[in-house]
């Protein structure tokens, strides 16, 4: 099963990446007739693929969080909540686009597979992270990629945190 969730991350990835191109369209769409106001920004297609399977790789990295125990001092925690944080900017860039997204996960597990899960899920962030800065820059994916990049230092800490304690209780 995590070998599946690994590939099909992977898989995403690659077809996000594939897909992305410069986002030329970031200047603001046509006039709205009668309102003196501009329209919406036009949407490119492949950018609107992008933003979402972002979000879907955020879903499975939450997850594997998720699923870990809560034995990592509140890092694990932080590191949800700042991928929760990115998931709705990326939403509202969605929104702003006139489109939609988002799910919740549960599950528990054992501390082994716990620390396999957190670091994994390390990777999976730090290529969803180089994934979201390929996409074009805006107000909300910039705002996503900080809570991405916090969330990976919130990880790694959670870890090194469970690796002290383990040194710890073998040296008494």
């Amino acid at each position: 099963m995590h070998l599946k969730r690994v590939l099909f991350i992977a898989l995403a990835l690659c077809l996000s990446l594939a897909f992305a191109t410069p986002n030329s369209s970031e200047g603001a769409g046509p006039k709205v007739k009668g309102t003196g106001k501009k329209g919406p920004k036009p949407v490119a297609a492949a950018t609107v693929a992008t933003d979402a399977l972002v979000i879907k790789d955020l879903h499975i990295a939450h997850a594997t969080l998720k699923e870990a125990d809560p034995i990592y001092h509140g890092h694990r925690a932080r590191a949800m909540h700042e991928i929760n944080a990115a998931i709705g900017h990326l939403q509202k860039e969605m929104h702003k686009r006139g489109l939609k997204a988002h799910e919740p996960h549960i599950v528990d597990e054992g501390k082994a597979k716990s620390d396999v899960d957190l670091a994994v899920a390390g990777k999976e962030l730090g290529v969803i992270l180089k994934s979201l800065n390929s996409l074009g820059k805006t107000h909300h994916r910039t705002y996503a990629a900080t809570h991405l990049a916090t969330a990976i230092k919130e990880n790694d800490m959670g870890l090194l945190k469970a690796k002290n304690a383990k040194k710890v209780a073998a040296n008494p």
